[in-house]
């Protein structure tokens, strides 16, 4: 029996370096490593929020060493924190500039805290869409436009509200707020128009932030990044994110494409009609704090409904906490960590410990507070959630793939539901 779920190994051996027995046993080490530290520190009165933050840093250099020994592509970012002050001052030891791929070279400014699910996840992706397109079903809507632009959610647990806001923009509407996405080919119809637009923005950015720094170049600073969300006028943060977004978005569904001649005509797949953006904010100490983003698409063709063929044509993409949030995340993170160390299994039921871990792991996957590895460490600390209590055969579900289950569940009431699937506490 393995501890952890084979699930990206038994679609793609070769995906980490075809050494999936070590990277089981190393796991199971981290975990007994974790184990061990905590019942010393519980035994000795130890402060568990301390100690919660000490094993995290014990975990995320492991997964950088692992990843680093099974040469997994940019290992070097495995644990690597996405909210440095400044990035540019982190060393990527033992990655050249020519080690990293285009799209590495980008993270530092944006892509660190977004993920796409497709490929290997591509299940996941299809069941996200399925629940988005059932949270979506009751706005009003025909076969060429949505009647309703917005709908918003509450859910309560443990005594925590999340809440999820869609909105769908048209083509047009996305225009009008000065989103756009960037291409390489000066033949695109739009290119010269979006090079105008990049420029304006260029020019507001660093205005608004009385600095030098280029757009993106300036999200390799977190105080910056927090100083352009705080200001208010034009959201010129959201311009910015949205754009990079879009971009990369359109670089692999591109809507339009190229024949031989350099002519662009319309590439039916990918079209887009509309943009639905979902914004989850959870309650932390008595106050919303956005969590995630997630941003997909869909295409009226007066055939089918937009929803249908959303879930069929369309991939989505979910954008992690801001960098400059992570901090209060964590410290939740740690509060939840030391309620589950502190539960006692003669007073208090299983369904609560599996209730904190939960939450625990919707908190973190979503956070996602490392460059990349962050499905393993949330793997780890779920296993020693149950170990320290003594279930020692615990261990997750075959044809799951745990980090991935809170996609599927943009609330973390229903995700709990899916949470208990994913795990034999034993």
């Amino acid at each position: 029996m393995t501890t952890l779920s084979n699930y990206v190994y038994n679609i793609n051996p070769n995906k980490y370096g075809n050494q999936q027995e070590d990277y089981q046993r190393r796991s199971d080490e981290m975990i007994n490593v974790g184990v061990s530290m905590v019942k010393e520190a519980r035994a000795n009165g130890e402060d568990l929020k301390g100690l919660f933050f000490r094993i995290l840093t014990i975990f995320a250099n492991e997964r950088r060493n692992i990843a680093q020994d099974h040469r997994t592509k940019e290992g070097a970012v495995f644990g690597l924190a996405r909210n440095h002050e400044n990035l540019r001052s982190v060393s990527l030891e033992g990655m050249s500039e020519e080690g990293m791929s285009e799209d590495l070279r980008l993270r530092p400014s944006y892509l660190p805290n977004s993920t796409f699910i497709n490929g290997e996840y591509d299940t996941y992706g299809k069941l996200f869409l399925k629940a988005l397109a059932e949270q979506m079903n009751p706005m009003k809507r025909d076969l060429h436009d949505f009647t309703d632009k917005s709908l918003t959610i509450h859910k309560k647990f443990l005594g925590h509200t999340t809440k999820l806001t869609i909105d769908i923009l048209d083509a047009s509407a996305f225009t009008k707020k000065n989103y756009f996405y960037l291409m390489d080919d000066e033949r695109h119809p739009f290119y010269y128009p979006v090079q105008e637009k990049y420029a304006n923005l260029q020019h507001k950015v660093q205005a608004a932030l009385s600095t030098t720094e280029t757009f993106p170049e300036f999200f390799h600073n977190r105080p910056l990044m927090q100083k352009l969300k705080e200001y208010k006028e034009e959201n010129l943060y959201d311009q910015c994110n949205i754009s990079l977004l879009f971009t990369q978005i359109q670089k692999h569904y591109p809507s339009l494409v190229a024949d031989q001649s350099g002519t662009f005509h319309k590439n039916p797949p990918f079209l887009k009609s509309h943009y639905i953006f979902g914004k989850l904010s959870v309650e932390i100490d008595d106050k919303l704090y956005s969590l995630a983003k997630y941003f997909t698409w869909t295409y009226f063709n007066y055939q089918i409904d937009a929803l249908e063929h959303m879930q069929k044509h369309s991939v989505v993409c979910v954008i992690h906490q801001d960098p400059f949030l992570i901090d209060t995340t964590l410290k939740k993170c740690a509060a939840l960590f030391e309620k589950i160390v502190l539960w006692d299994k003669q007073s208090q039921s299983l369904d609560e410990l599996m209730q904190l871990a939960a939450f625990f792991r919707f908190l973190y996957g979503f956070c996602a507070p490392h460059f990349r590895g962050d499905g393993a460490i949330g793997d780890w600390f779920d296993i020693l959630f149950y170990r320290i209590h003594e279930y020692q055969q615990t261990h997750h579900k075959q044809g799951t793939s745990p980090p991935f289950e809170i996609f599927c569940c943009p609330l973390l009431r229903d995700y709990y539901d899916r949470y208990k699937k994913t795990i034999t506490i034993a």
